[in-house]
């Protein structure tokens, strides 16, 4: 069974906010979630066609997460896929803020259902 899409359960976090950046964001805080990179590469080795990433940290536009600034001001979801691309991924990459908050233009089909 294959599927076109890998959908991330789990917090997504940006690199900008990195142990290596300038934000002061604890490394603690940011190895218990899902880097961006790390989810591209995972989706690479899936072979799916579309990632979906939600949860994000920071959230789109943020310019702070909690009292942490954003090096740079807030992210966009370009921003998002380019984190994702360096993990290998080139397929289509959706975000969204929160669960219940519709991306734009989602086309999941899973290969498994049919076309």
């Amino acid at each position: 069974m294959s599927f076109d899409t890998l959908s991330s359960e789990r917090s997504t976090i940006h690199p900008v906010l990195g142990p290596d950046s300038t934000s002061g964001f604890p490394p603690l805080l940011f190895y218990r979630q899902s880097a961006a990179s790390d989810l591209g590469a995972m989706a690479k080795r899936a072979g799916v066609r579309y990632l979906m990433l939600t949860h994000l940290i920071p959230p789109l536009g943020a310019e702070r997460q909690g009292p942490w600034k954003i090096p740079g001001g807030g992210l966009t979801e370009a921003d998002y896929r380019k984190a994702v691309e360096t993990g290998g991924f080139t397929g289509t990459t959706h975000c969204r803020n929160r669960p219940r908050e519709p991306a734009a233009s989602i086309q999941v089909r899973m290969s498994a259902y049919g076309p």
